[in-house]
């Protein structure tokens, strides 16, 4: 999707009207390919529709001027992020795509009968193949094995996450036999249940890297990162 958003901020803008952004990208505004491909940016929240325009998101406007690798990166992750088909896969099987996983999966999520799943399966295993390594999207320097996890911009509340002192949600919550779930501020972080230690380390370095920073900041005492 990447290419179509910056052709449309070179020609369209940020905002334009869609018959505009469909001759930017060489299409009819009618056509069911630029129909798509506009539900494709929403999808990825790159791009707000209605009213007859394309709005790219702040995502988008990042996504669409980014110039330095990493950062680019880490807003593709945060795009794969908000597609349920991506997060719901990844939540229960992490990234491992085989044909009767996501067949037993588009029967379980999308009611889908055996048929359909039979004439989709290979595309969506090459769409999952493509994307969900973008779910372990941010890095958290000081982690002992490098990995990286995924992180996003939390749009809802965590389930039961509750606020302490300083306005921060500090909750563990699991999510199912092979995932947990962690909210700090505006942050959502999911971690694989099967390597508690690294999931300690990365939040007790969270809340360690939080505590310094309001040390540093204010004249209040630093927020305590306790046993995570």
């Amino acid at each position: 999707m990447i290419p179509y958003v910056k052709r449309t901020r070179e020609v369209a803008g940020t905002v334009a009207k869609r018959e505009v952004v469909a001759q930017a990208l060489n299409m009819a505004v009618s056509g069911g390919g630029f129909a798509f491909i506009a539900s494709a940016m929403k999808n990825y929240g790159l791009a707000d529709t209605g009213g007859g325009e394309i709005r790219l998101t702040e995502l988008g406007r990042r996504v669409a001027y980014e110039k330095d690798q990493k950062l680019l990166e880490e807003a593709k992750a945060e795009a794969v992020s908000h597609v349920d088909l991506f997060r719901d896969y990844y939540a229960q099987h992490g990234t491992d795509v085989t044909e009767d996983k996501v067949g037993v999966f588009l029967r379980a999520k999308a009611q889908a009968d055996v048929e359909e799943i039979s004439k989709n399966t290979g595309g969506i295993i090459k769409l999952l193949k493509s994307n969900l390594h973008y779910m372990s999207g941010v890095h958290v320097e000081g982690t002992s094995s490098g990995q990286t996890f995924e992180g996003r911009q939390a749009d809802e509340p965590t389930r039961s996450a509750g606020r302490q002192e300083g306005g921060d949600s500090r909750n563990v919550i699991p999510i199912n036999d092979n995932l947990i779930e962690f909210r700090m501020g505006t942050y959502l972080m999911r971690f694989p249940m099967d390597d508690p230690q690294t999931a300690k380390t990365v939040i007790d370095t969270l809340l360690d890297n939080k505590s310094k920073s309001t040390s540093t900041t204010s004249n209040n005492a630093p927020v305590e990162a306790g046993n995570g």
